[in-house]
């Protein structure tokens, strides 16, 4: 997929990326100061380029020479064969007088190299910035399928930065057992992809349920633990007394944060991540259960690019957190509970359990 051209008339959307805060204020007032250009989200690393990309899709990116993370060149190379966007370049006159590092940067898919607005506004600067930028957003971009290593690499060790799912996340309370015993047991014993998931239960029953449902298939069920990598052929749950998140590496993250959380472990913590790490990569879902929580991370999700299954309500025990997932527009997929093993299996045909591990 490349980044469209904008249609006549159409609002350009622009990602700005830079590492130091002011920088990007300045760049950002100067892009919103005009009619036919708007900036639709801001990153301060490489990595988080990559991923608001393939989520966003912006017709254009506005991105530092100097990035942390992830190098603007490894940055570049990786959004040019995943999702091909135009990218306008902005660095010091030392970088841009360098002939080998233009050279280096255009080479790996930059369109244009050009000098970094100062941070006190300038009137002749900001029109021809603003000229340049314009030009950029209207000339087409082609895939790159780069051979270096190093972004092979790089692109195995952070999720969310191509094009392929990844992670399955699961949010449910009340019936939930009943229902995530039905989903076990009938995904195939390769499914590809790792499964993360919150169930709302007391800490003593806890051991027990991964006992009973670890019965029902051959696919590896434990608990979630601090500094692990989710893996494919997995089945992890979220441990009772502790919120579930994800490090940029994909690493599970363990806290006890109560702050302003009915629940922990929190489906809308573990989705709220989930979005910011895998993005279009991941798919979410949401069972039976009271209350509310899953609604809003999975909206997240959603508009993230992420794929989303809701429980309808015929088959659910409580229908209080699908109904909230549906009524805020979390939900792509609204199926019943025997519905969803087969929907999980039918969206990851293609996906190879190598293409989801991470080492």
């Amino acid at each position: 997929m490349t980044a469209p051209l904008p249609d006549p008339g159409e609002i350009v959307r622009v990602l700005v990326v830079d590492d130091s805060a002011l920088s990007r204020r300045v760049v950002v007032e100067m892009i919103n100061s005009t009619p036919d250009m708007t900036v639709v989200a801001e990153a301060s690393n490489g990595l988080e380029a990559i991923r608001l990309n393939l989520s966003l899709q912006p017709h254009l990116i506005v991105m530092d020479v100097t990035l942390p993370v992830v190098d603007v060149f490894h940055t570049t190379e990786i959004i040019m064969r995943e999702n091909p966007t135009r990218i306008v370049l902005i660095g010091s006159q030392s970088f841009i007088e360098d002939v080998q590092l233009v050279s280096k940067a255009t080479a790996a898919g930059a369109l244009e190299v050009c000098y970094k607005p100062p941070n006190d506004r300038d009137e002749a600067v900001t029109r021809q910035f603003i000229k340049t930028l314009r030009a950029m957003a209207h000339v087409n971009v082609v895939r790159r399928w780069r051979t270096d290593l190093r972004v092979t690499d790089l692109m195995e060790k952070y999720p969310g930065t191509g094009r392929r799912l990844e992670i399955v996340l699961i949010v449910s309370s009340t019936g939930g057992p009943h229902a995530l015993e039905t989903i076990i047991r009938h995904l195939p014993p390769d499914f590809p992809l790792p499964i993360v998931i919150v169930q709302h239960i007391d800490v003593e029953f806890v051991g027990n349920m991964i006992q009973w449902l670890g019965s029902i298939t051959i696919l590896i069920l434990k608990m979630a633990e601090v500094g692990e990598r989710p893996q494919p052929g997995h089945i992890y749950i979220a441990p009772t007394g502790f919120q579930l998140e994800f490090a940029h590496d994909g690493r599970f993250i363990l806290s006890q944060d109560t702050e302003g959380r009915l629940h922990v472990p929190s489906g809308d913590v573990l989705l709220s991540s989930a979005a910011d790490v895998y993005g279009p990569n991941a798919i979410g879902v949401v069972l039976t259960g009271m209350g509310e929580d899953g609604a809003g991370g999975l909206l997240k999700l959603r508009q993230k690019g992420g794929r989303t299954i809701v429980q309808d309500e015929a088959s659910s025990v409580v229908f209080g957190m699908p109904k909230a997932a549906i009524e805020r527009g979390g939900s792509e997929y609204v199926v019943s509970l025997d519905e969803i093993a087969p929907l999980l299996v039918k969206l990851t045909q293609g996906v190879k359990k190598d293409d989801a591990l991470i080492e």
